[in-house]
């Protein structure tokens, strides 16, 4: 008996059917006219696969951050710098920052090219604010509040603390110093006091 040839609507379900009842030798949707379908959604699974692919590549090749040991001296107006600190920051980074003690320091920077700030803050009772009682009770009463509720111990800003370091090797420091990897990075780091 002749049976037209099915559209492919009728194709594609007869297809399905064989498939389902055992009959057919692929899933339904393996025929020809259903390709097209399925190519928007791979091309767009197949994007996102690269892209996933790209950053993950990406990342992994990117240059891993190098530290080197630095050590040196800080002095202050001919004067060893009794207390403070070098902060060593490589463009677009976070800094490190390593304490002076008696004008030295040692500790591991960045390598590459670094500004290098020095700080020294100390105590001005002249700079310290005339606060009303009413303010010094909100004061006390927020330290008390916040006793223990922190990971840590928060360092309490104090008005009177003021920088003792000249700005150029300070918070405007354009110093720059190349730390390199393998090598003794010393450091001599001379300011002239204020005059």
């Amino acid at each position: 008996m002749y049976s037209p040839p099915l559209s492919p609507r009728g194709r594609g379900v007869a297809l399905s059917v064989a498939w389902q009842t055992g009959l057919g030798a692929g899933p339904p949707l393996s025929h020809p006219f259903f390709l097209h379908t399925q190519l928007p959604m791979n091309r767009s699974l197949g994007l996102l696969l690269c892209l996933i692919l790209g950053t993950v590549v990406g990342c992994e090749q990117h240059e891993k951050l190098k530290y080197a040991n630095v050590k040196g001296s800080v002095t202050f107006g001919g004067k060893p710098l009794e207390k403070g600190q070098v902060t060593f920051a490589v463009s677009g980074l976070p800094p490190t920052a390593i304490e002076v003690v008696d004008g030295k320091f040692a500790g591991t920077a960045m390598v590459g090219e670094n500004i290098v700030a020095v700080s020294a803050k100390r105590k001005n009772p002249a700079l310290a604010p005339k606060l009303p009682p009413s303010a010094k009770a909100q004061i006390a009463g927020y330290k008390e509040y916040m006793r223990g509720k922190t990971a840590t111990d928060t360092v309490d800003f104090d008005p009177t603390m003021t920088e003792t370091i000249p700005q150029e090797w300070s918070t405007k420091s354009k110093q720059m110093r190349v730390v390199e990897s393998g090598r003794t990075n010393e450091f001599d780091f001379i300011i002239k006091g204020k005059d």
